[in-house]
């Protein structure tokens, strides 16, 4: 196969000349074909799960097309201009083994300036992929993700404990944040509070927040994430507040092999495991704290 080198602002990338598909920036009038994108991996999205990064990141967002019609995607915010999180990279079955998700995986980090890092949450098929692309696993332990549509609330389940977030305490939570994802997610955590205030709550102890939670409604299922806690019975008493704050969605959440008392409690109370992911880095990626991240931000954000 011909190659041809290809330079962006920084990076070089090699780009076969002889695809039978072409890659382009993602728009908004793609987002029918996406929704049946995903649909066709059976992934049930809305509207939502692509505005969340398209509309603050329409750079870092690209699609394949083939055969005529939309066939790939790849999409990617970025923190502190220096660390990406790249997410939804789908390929539908009929169009896979010709080159289109590397390509796309190349588009997306072409489009950032040489130096940044890059983060990424893989199922088991996708690792050898990112291996190829210079990604290597982080010393972060394998994240469930766990889903259910009828969470079971038992009598005996209390969370008085947890109160509800204000709008005041943004700062102090991005600061609790940052301790544990090493990067500045301010401007995330702020929009997930102002969509669902109502979602939102925080542990005390003595006039310090030690724990937090927030809710994300952009898909057919809530996410409580990210979710961030001194303990697993902090942790617990958050979800379950969450949970009895809007008990007519279904639930996703990932969460650190780690916490497996939490996992163990969510599962007693019908939630079951979707997959496995792994997460990888390609340069300089932000040293994570597992120890009291038990929600992540979802595997489009980090």
């Amino acid at each position: 196969m011909i190659l041809l080198i290809a330079k962006s602002v920084s990076m070089l990338y090699l780009i076969p000349m002889n695809t039978d598909f072409t890659i382009r920036r993602m728009e908004l009038s793609d987002i029918d074909d996406l929704i049946a994108l995903g649909a066709a991996i059976e992934w049930k999205m809305i509207p939502e799960n692509w505005l969340l990064t398209l509309e603050p990141f329409p750079e870092h967002c690209f699609v394949a097309i083939a055969d005529g019609k939309l066939a790939g995607s790849a999409v990617s915010c970025c923190y502190d201009g220096k660390h990406a999180v790249i997410s939804k990279v789908i390929v539908e079955k009929p169009c896979r083994r010709r080159g289109i998700a590397m390509n796309l995986m190349q588009r997306v980090m072409a489009s950032y300036p040489r130096g940044t890092s890059f983060l990424l949450d893989s199922s088991p098929y996708g690792i050898e992929l990112y291996r190829k692309l210079g990604f290597s696993e982080m010393e972060f332990p394998r994240i469930r993700k766990l889903r259910t549509f009828d969470f079971q609330l038992c009598p005996e389940d209390k969370a008085e404990l947890a109160i509800p977030l204000e709008k005041t305490d943004l700062q102090e939570i991005s600061a609790l944040d940052f301790q544990v994802s090493r990067m500045d997610r301010s401007r995330i955590l702020r929009k997930y509070f102002d969509a669902a205030p109502e979602l939102a709550f925080k542990v005390v102890n003595e006039s310090k927040i030690t724990g937090f939670c927030l809710g994300n409604r952009s898909g057919i299922c809530r996410e409580i994430c990210p979710l961030i806690a001194d303990g697993t019975v902090a942790a617990k008493t958050l979800f379950l507040k969450s949970v009895m704050a809007d008990e007519n969605h279904g639930i996703i959440v990932d969460i650190p092999a780690c916490h497996a008392e939490l996992i163990s409690f969510l599962e007693s109370r019908s939630m079951t495991l979707l997959m496995e992911l792994v997460r990888m880095k390609k340069g300089n990626a932000p040293f994570y704290v597992p120890q009291h991240y038990f929600s992540l931000l979802g595997s489009n954000l980090g």
